[in-house]
């Protein structure tokens, strides 16, 4: 069992005895092959759907043995794309979408699952009919001829976006129409929002035409509130140039934050400026607290960086779109000079000498509001590396790496100050996607915890090096970091060994797939070969 110390309130922390993290491993049962897999927990059971194709098949397993108990298959309909299964109010809904290509239409349906019938529970339910096509990402439909993959045909999943308030009683329901101008200088975005209570049941839905154009204009984010009323947060262009500094300035922005508001009782937009005294947004979120207060928070710089961050900024929004309450806290070298080799360190001094030390590539994942009104950030440093070679033929080809780096860990008190920032090692590259790379996070009895996959040379890294590379797909150790709420004082633990977790290789580890099922247990379901899956419980001990 290993330990790894980090700062507390920019300082070293001291020595606190780590929890005891154990686990157990179910009884194999057959594999569900399928391109979407859900877990929830209802009680002392939890429950999978998986769906793929025509069928989704339900999955019922006992909390305490892990055991598969039940397993039922019902019909999707046909020419469906899945968009999501999300719990509104006391139900769970697939929600998925059909085209019609003779009124040119994309209609959004839901279906409520009974999980402990293994049924769905009534019929399917109309929300939203579009006229047109909207956008969404291209997939490729893979079909086995010759031994080979080959793409046939291509289709558009993942149209709709759904969004739900503080008190998840309100649903916002997003998606983007297909420009009809294909001219970014001459196009006007047009954005459908549907808002719906926990019955499912229309409050109030439209397109709303933008008011600026695609070129002068890039949304950032939506939110709903607890009142139903939608906002759409942007950077719009200062000019009609897409420079992100003025002409002849290196730190004075070309752009501003606008935000979009469509209240329940008019159908015009409402817009407004919130200030950011001048700062490069890298990475920021707009989100509803829990006290029907809305935020803005994120990271920022003072230089253009391209997504490289300085330091974190939190902001509240007055019901007319102005900032107040507005913090901004740099990132402090000795932060940045954490677990990293000897020259990434005298590259950070030289730039903190001419005040231009950045995080490279950070991004918000994950706000934490505590019951205290305090507020902890947590970022990830991630970014995508195109790689071309060439052959002795001449010809070239080309690959991508997706990375998935450093974990920054901030907490800002209720009057707004700096209670801590910590820095926590990782190093993950992969080939595909996201894959087994990223992690989750918890918060339970004052202390977070961040699962992740990591190389196992790492678990005894010193604080002066920087961590070895986890390659998504190999063999790798499942990890925890638990960080102390109060001081940022951190733990690092190994849970177990992929390649062997008590006698069990484990494969097709997704962080995003481990469930809470009390406040110190979490379960994930992962595959052992032979066509068999199995269930792994891991328990948090004093």
């Amino acid at each position: 069992m290993g330990l790894a110390l980090l700062c507390s309130s920019l300082s070293f922390g001291q020595y606190h005895e780590p929890k005891k993290i154990d686990f157990e491993i179910s009884e194999p049962y057959k594999v569900v092959d399928a391109q979407s897999k859900s877990y929830f927990q209802l009680d002392d059971q939890v429950f999978s759907i998986k769906i793929d194709k025509k069928t989704a098949i339900i999955q019922r397993f006992d909390v305490k043995t892990m055991k598969e108990t039940n397993r039922i298959e019902l019909e999707m309909p046909k020419s469906y794309s899945l968009e999501t299964i999300k719990k509104i109010g006391d139900e769970y809904y697939v929600f998925y979408s059909i085209y019609d290509k003779g009124r040119k239409s994309e209609q959004l349906f839901c279906r409520a699952v009974d999980f402990e019938a293994g049924k769905y529970n009534g019929s399917e339910k109309l929300l939203v009919t579009t006229r047109g096509k909207i956008a969404g990402a291209s997939m490729g439909t893979q079909h086995l001829a010759g031994g080979m993959f080959s793409v046939m045909s291509f289709g558009v999943t993942d149209k709709f976006d759904f969004y739900q308030s503080a008190d998840k009683s309100k649903l916002l329901v997003q998606y983007r129409m297909v420009p009809t101008v294909k001219n970014d200088s001459k196009s006007f975005d047009k954005i459908g929002l549907h808002v719906f209570d926990t019955d499912l049941k229309e409050i109030w839905g439209e397109v709303q035409r933008m008011p600026y154009t695609e070129k002068k204009m890039n949304i950032i984010d939506y939110a709903i509130d607890n009142d139903a009323n939608a906002y759409i947060m942007s950077t719009v262009f200062d000019d009609n140039s897409t420079r992100t500094t003025k002409k002849g300035s290196k730190d004075e922005p070309n752009y501003h934050i606008e935000m979009l508001k469509r209240t329940t009782a008019g159908k015009r937009l409402e817009q407004s400026t919130p200030s950011l005294d001048d700062k490069f947004i890298s990475s920021v979120w707009l989100y509803e607290t829990s006290d029907d207060k809305m935020v803005i928070a994120g990271f920022y710089n003072n230089t253009d960086s391209r997504g490289d961050a300085e330091g974190i900024f939190y902001a509240k929004l007055k019901k007319d779109g102005t900032t107040y309450d507005q913090q901004t806290h740099a990132i402090p070298l000795e932060v940045l000079n954490q677990y990293e080799s000897k020259r990434t360190r005298k590259k950070n001094t030289k730039k903190e000498d001419k005040g231009e030390s950045e995080f490279y590539k950070l991004k918000l994942r994950k706000l934490q509001f505590m019951e205290d009104g305090s507020i902890v950030m947590i970022g990830e440093q991630n970014y995508v590396v195109q790689h071309t070679t060439t052959n002795s033929r001449g010809g070239s080809s080309t690959y991508y790496t997706y990375h998935y780096n450093d974990m920054l860990v901030s907490k800002i008190d209720p009057t707004g100050n700096l209670a801590w920032m910590t820095k926590l090692p990782k190093s993950q590259v992969g080939r595909a996607g996201l894959g087994s790379m990223s992690f989750r996070h918890h918060y339970d009895a004052g202390y977070h915890y961040l699962l992740f996959i990591d190389n196992e040379k790492n678990m005894d890294l010193p604080f002066d090096e920087a961590p070895d590379t986890y390659s998504d797909g190999r063999d790798g150790n499942l990890t925890a970091y638990l960080v102390d709420d109060s001081n940022g004082e951190m733990q690092k633990e190994t849970i177990l060994d992929m390649r062997d977790a008590k006698g069990v290789r484990l494969y097709q580890f997704q962080p995003s797939k481990i469930l809470k099922i009390s406040e110190t247990e979490f379960i994930f379901e992962a595959y052992k070969k032979q066509k068999e899956d199995v269930m792994v419980k891991i328990s948090l001990k004093d």
